[in-house]
């Protein structure tokens, strides 16, 4: 339904936004 998408989407973003924060304090 759309609160799993939702849910899904933020997962993603937040995972996306960690991955960019790990590379520039790399």
């Amino acid at each position: 339904g759309v609160d799993e998408s939702v849910m899904w989407g933020e997962y993603f973003f937040v995972e996306a936004l960690i991955k960019a924060l790990d590379l520039l304090g790399a």
